[in-house]
């Protein structure tokens, strides 16, 4: 009875599952474990578009904004931009409504004063603010000094620098009173070449574009490229404020993400790169730049990342090479593709070459951009894209990913000069795979005939510019550089 008992009891468990599981197999030491192929999203590759500076215009301390308020101003290029997955921009200024400014612009002239108001469109463009209005009647503007500017809004008035061709741009605030005395340039600022005048003669600054290529057809790096007669800002005032409602131009143009990362991101300290931060999220544009401040977000199927590095207090800062490889090392572990841009490097038409050295400008260290970008490059950054210098400057494959070391003045209204190789610039178009790494490219070579906006270059003298750039500095270099623009790794 009992053996019965026993047998029927090993029925139920069985017929219940309760039998202890099979010992499972041990795994054969010699047979390697192989993980799953990696997931392709885009097998094609990812193609993304960057620009270098861009200004559509400003409103401070004079309404010096384009004759339609910018809304063409971006339409000579937009369907390139917009041709894309991922398209990039360096904004310079910010996108600010009204606000004071932390620079102040030297004296203007009789000269720029007449300029002004012979301005295209003067009259059709929109009222500046009152405060902006006041303060443009004055020879001078009141503010905080510098020791003041930086402990309130991290930021100190910009050093000097040739975006219009001439040193002495800007000088440090006096100190703040409610009756500062107009005061009288000093002796450099009197001697320096006006900046508002382009070194082309009267004749070139009537002609059409048209007429200015006839004058020459073969695309060189020292084609000149004249500008019609402009206004400046309150004389030589590099402070630039454009309306928050431009952010929807490059929107509509087709960018994505921005660089907030410059000399010019501070122009009105903290409360304007606060400004220019909440206006591109209104329209869906990503930006990095302030410290801290990084863009992230997916596209065809892979996580991005870009980070913007500059000289100035503020930003992400260029020069802190431990810090950059920390930050970059931190984004390749948690992204697929990592975009790096930075602000650096000398300006204007002698700095087209890299010293491959640190560069001091206007007092400034500009970096050692080679070194920056290779660094981060190692740290795992994907694509490097440079802007600052306002020419264009070589390209680079490092280690299978793509450096851009400065793009030029890309679309720049009146305030940034663009005679000569300053109004030659390109739409990089680089195209990677789900790694980054750089598979093949083209350039959309652009111009600037003022007061037009960025238009393709039919002479394409970007491309030439950029081909003799590139083979100087890189002559052993794994980049191939084509006529036609195409862009490959060297077979």
């Amino acid at each position: 009875m009992r053996a019965a008992v026993l047998l029927a009891a090993a029925v139920l468990m069985t017929s219940c599952g309760l039998q202890p599981p099979p010992k499972p197999a041990e795994k054969s030491a010699s047979v390697p474990v192989t993980p799953p192929p990696p997931v392709v999203h885009a097998p094609n590759g990812i193609t993304i578009a960057a620009v270098g500076d861009i200004m559509m215009g400003t409103d401070y301390p004079d309404n010096t904004l384009p004759d339609d308020d910018g809304v063409g101003f971006l339409a000579g290029v937009a369907p390139t931009l917009s041709a894309v997955d991922i398209t990039f921009g360096n904004l310079e200024g910010v996108l600010m409504d009204g606000g004071e400014a932390v620079k102040r612009c030297r004296p203007a002239t009789t000269k720029n004063n007449d300029k002004k108001k012979s301005a295209p469109g003067a009259a059709a463009r929109a009222p500046a603010p009152s405060s902006v209005a006041a303060e443009s009647r004055s020879p001078t503007m009141t503010g905080t000094d510098a020791t003041a500017q930086t402990a309130a809004t991290g930021a100190v008035p910009a050093p000097a620098t040739e975006e219009a061709g001439t040193p002495a741009a800007t000088v440090p605030d006096s100190p703040a009173t409610d009756t500062t005395p107009s005061q009288a340039p000093t002796s450099a600022e009197q001697n320096a070449p006006d900046p508002s005048r382009d070194d082309a003669s009267a004749t070139e600054q009537s002609m059409s574009a048209d007429a200015l290529l006839a004058l020459d057809p073969v695309a060189t790096t020292v084609s000149r490229l004249p500008e019609v007669a402009a206004p400046a800002p309150a004389g030589s005032c590099f402070v630039f404020r454009s309306p928050t409602r431009y952010a929807t131009y490059l929107r509509d143009a087709g960018f994505d993400v921005m660089s907030l990362a410059n000399n010019h991101a501070q122009d009105f300290g903290d409360p304007g790169r606060d400004s220019s931060m909440r206006t591109l999220d209104g329209v869906g544009i990503k930006h990095s730049g302030r410290e801290g401040d990084i863009a992230e977000w997916t596209s065809q199927g892979r996580r991005f990342a870009l980070v913007a590095f500059a000289p100035n207090i503020g930003s992400h800062q260029l020069n802190d090479l431990e810090r950059a490889k920390q930050i970059v090392t931190e984004l390749a572990a948690h992204h697929d593709i990592v975009i790096v841009s930075f602000h650096g490097g000398g300006e204007g038409e002698g700095a087209s070459k890299l010293p491959f050295a640190h560069e001091i400008y206007a007092g400034e260290d500009r970096g050692d951009v080679v070194e920056f970008a290779h660094t981060v490059i190692d740290a795992g950054a994907d694509l490097v894209l440079g802007h600052g210098p306002h020419v264009l400057r070589p390209l680079e494959l490092y280690r299978d990913r793509l450096i851009a070391y400065s793009l030029g003045n890309f679309a720049t209204y009146y305030g940034i000069s663009v005679n000569g190789i300053r109004g030659i610039a390109a739409v990089l178009i680089a195209r990677v795979d789900d790694n980054g790494r750089f598979l093949d490219g083209r350039l959309e070579p652009t111009m600037q005939i003022r007061p037009a906006g960025p238009t393709l270059d039919p002479a394409r003298r970007a491309i030439t510019q950029l081909r003799e750039l590139t083979n100087e500095a890189f002559p052993d270099g794994r980049l191939v550089i084509g006529e036609d623009g195409r862009i490959e790794p060297r077979r």
